[in-house]
């Protein structure tokens, strides 16, 4: 788990460049029970996206996309 965290963090870093990145995710409701995904899934992904905000030390900016076709991350269960 701790790799994919470094993984995806590496991965938006290189999205912004050296100025740093400002990026749109999306996160897919929780509503098809064969995915395997909980009610609260989705606002542990939001919470995911401001921890690794903030780990970028200001040299990331996640915001919360309201469709799919803004975002440029999209969480899918």
């Amino acid at each position: 788990m701790v790799e994919a965290h470094r993984y995806l963090v590496a991965l938006l870093l290189m999205a912004g460049g050296a100025r740093g990145a400002d990026l749109a995710y999306w996160v897919e409701p929780c509503t098809r029970a064969e995915t395997g995904c909980q009610p609260a899934d989705p606002d542990l992904a939001g919470w995911a996206m401001e921890a690794w905000q903030a780990a970028g030390g200001g040299s990331l900016t996640l915001r919360r996309a309201a469709e799919m076709g803004g975002a440029r991350i999209r969480i899918h269960w």
